[in-house]
């Protein structure tokens, strides 16, 4: 139960765009359950997260020039 409480938690920091911490909130997920059918929704909801970062980085590199 605490994999699918981090994974709420990082599902209520993603809507709130704080992709820091909702990232690190799906990455406990991921540690404490891996192998459930439910980690498969983590490992999505990670990626989707990964993304947002990445593109944020990019945007920032972008205004820098």
């Amino acid at each position: 139960m605490e994999a699918q409480s981090q994974f709420q938690q990082g599902c209520s920091l993603f809507v709130d765009e704080d992709y820091d911490a909702a990232l690190a909130a799906f990455n406990k997920a991921i540690a404490l359950d891996s192998s459930s059918e439910a980690a498969q929704e983590y490992f999505l909801k990670r990626s989707a997260c990964l993304h947002k970062v990445q593109a944020g980085s990019a945007t920032k590199l972008i205004l820098c020039v």
